[in-house]
């Protein structure tokens, strides 16, 4: 009886996890925590990322702002033409970030909000940054599993 209960309680756990998102197997997003850039341009593009740590926990600041000369964290990326790269270690920390993407003197900002999960990581949300064959940039947060 109690290798039964034993053995429930294993698969009830995994269930609950899986559900939950930690299990990076389940997950439909594969850059958990890290930035995913798409360049639609015909051309190679340099893009500037920088995120400011607003709060820890899930506590969050106004609505982002062109972050100035502040930032926690800050990356230059050469995107090619026409094509998706990521960058899957760009967070160091869990927390709420506003985010700013710079291309060509455009500039696009976001929040995303990263929780520890149970793997290690930084949850499973998902900063895109897209340059669109028209010009410009865009800053998008994926929130789902």
């Amino acid at each position: 009886m109690a290798g039964r209960r034993a053995y429930l309680g294993t698969v009830a756990a995994g269930v609950t996890a899986g559900l939950a998102g930690c299990g990076r197997s389940l997950r439909s997003n594969r850059v958990p925590g890290g930035v995913r850039f798409v360049n639609g341009r015909a051309t190679a593009v340099s893009v500037v990322v920088r995120a400011l740590l607003q709060g820890e926990g899930g506590e969050g600041g106004p609505t982002p702002t062109p972050l100035g000369d502040t930032a926690t964290v800050e990356g230059r990326f050469t995107i090619p033409a026409q094509s998706t790269r990521v960058n899957g270690s760009f967070f160091p920390n869990p927390g709420t970030y506003a985010v700013e993407a710079r291309v060509d003197g455009s500039v696009a900002t976001g929040r995303i909000t990263l929780y520890r999960t149970l793997g290690g990581g930084l949850g499973a949300d998902t900063v895109t940054v897209r340059t669109p064959a028209s010009g410009g940039v865009s800053v998008s947060v994926s929130d789902v599993d």
